[in-house]
C-alpha cells in the first residue's frame, strides 16, 4: 500500500488484509506511511514491523495504532524495529563517539522507540514530550533523551488514565457476566413479552 495507489486497488488491499485468513490468503501487508493514519488493521494482525524508525515520534505512534488499537483480539500487540550491533552492551552508557554516526542514529531512535511505548502505555500518546529532542538529536545538537520533567508533570494524568482502566475493565467483565446470565435464564424481550401476555 502506497500513497499514489489507485483508490480502488488500495481498498481492494485493505479489505483482503482485514478479511479472516478462512476466507483471505493476504496475511502481510507492506506499506508505506500512506497506511499510518486513518486506517484499522486489527482484525487479524497483531504483529507490525518498521524497516525504518521515522525521527518524528508522533508517526511512529501513528504506525503502531493502526493495529494496537480498540477491537484488537489479540492478547499482546508485537512491534518490532531495528537495532544497531552490540546496543545491548551499550543500553545505560552515552553512545556516541563509539559506533558509526549512522549506528548512532539507529540506536538514538530505538532507544525512542522504546521510549514511546512506555508512554503511550501511560498516557495514551506521545504528543510532545520527546519529538523535540528527537529532532535535536537527528542536527547533532543531542546524543541522550530526558523526559523526567515530562514523565513527573504526566504523573497525575497516568494515574487518572490507570484509574479508568482499571474501571473499564471492571465494566466489561460486568458486562460479560450480566450478558452470561441473561443466556443462562434465557432472558430477552420474546421471553419477557411471553411472560406478561400470560399475566
Amino acid at each position: 500500500m502506497y500513497g499514489g495507489m489507485d483508490p480502488e486497488k488500495r481498498e481492494e488491499v485493505k479489505a483482503s488484509f482485514q478479511t479472516s485468513p478462512e476466507i483471505s490468503p493476504v496475511r502481510i501487508l507492506l506499506a508505506t506511511d500512506a497506511a499510518s493514519e486513518g486506517l484499522d488493521f486489527q482484525n487479524f494482525c497483531s504483529r507490525l514491523i518498521h524497516y525504518e524508525i521515522p525521527w518524528n515520534p508522533n508517526r511512529m505512534e501513528q504506525r503502531n495504532g493502526r493495529v494496537d488499537r480498540h477491537g484488537q483480539k489479540a492478547d499482546k500487540v508485537l512491534v518490532f524495529h531495528f537495532v544497531g550491533k552490540g546496543y545491548k552492551d551499550r543500553a545505560n552508557s552515552n553512545f556516541s563517539g563509539h559506533v558509526s554516526d549512522m549506528e548512532a542514529d539507529l540506536e538514538f531512535l530505538m532507544r525512542v522507540a522504546l521510549k514511546i511505548e512506555t508512554i503511550r502505555e501511560d498516557l495514551g500518546k506521545v504528543g510532545t514530550v520527546i519529538a523535540e529532542q528527537v529532532e535535536e538529536a537527528m542536527l547533532g545538537r543531542r546524543t541522550s533523551l530526558n523526559t523526567e520533567k515530562a514523565e513527573k508533570e504526566a504523573e497525575p494524568i497516568r494515574k487518572m488514565l490507570k484509574f479508568e482502566r482499571d474501571l473499564q475493565k471492571q465494566v466489561q467483565a460486568l458486562m460479560e457476566q450480566y450478558r452470561e446470565t441473561r443466556r443462562e435464564l434465557r432472558l430477552s424481550r420474546t421471553t419477557f413479552a411471553k411472560w406478561f401476555r400470560l399475566a
